[in-house]
């Protein structure tokens, strides 16, 4: 029988921020190789479900099996959008004589010409701050 390494750690900080900062650290390991595996279980799960079970109305695909608690299914669901096919639309939206009457103008300010104005000194430094303002976001990062 294989053995299995034990995983836990005992961690002995010399404080509360440190013991924190370890955990946050081997968590986030642990986060990370969670998520790997559980995107490696997800594909082969999904390519089961589409190889031995069967599929409903809606298109979803069913895997029922049985486990330690009982009987429960996977379901391979699918999921449908639409979006714009732009090349399509002008294609059709012309042919019916339609084109102009289904584009709207939308009015965006042009960031190259901010600046232009910034260069020819019609605004100021003080005024791009303004326009441009600072957002400042946080990450924590152990090193």
């Amino acid at each position: 029988m294989a053995r299995v390494s034990d995983t836990t750690r005992t961690l002995e900080p010399q404080d509360t921020v440190t013991a924190q900062a370890l955990e946050y650290q081997y968590l986030k390991g642990q986060i990370d190789i969670l998520s790997k595996r559980q995107k490696d279980i997800r594909d082969e799960l999904m390519v089961a479900v589409e190889s031995d079970g069967f599929s409903d109305d809606q298109g979803h695909w069913w895997l029922e099996l049985t486990g330690v608690d009982g009987d429960f299914s996977i379901q391979r669901q699918r999921r449908v959008s639409r979006s714009l096919d732009t090349d399509a639309a002008e294609d059709i939206l012309t042919k019916a004589g339609v084109l102009e009457d289904c584009y709207k103008t939308v009015r965006v300010i042009d960031e190259d010409a901010v600046m232009q104005a910034l260069y020819a000194e019609t605004l100021t430094e003080a005024d791009i701050d303004a326009i441009y303002p600072t957002k400042v976001t946080w990450a924590l990062v152990v090193k």
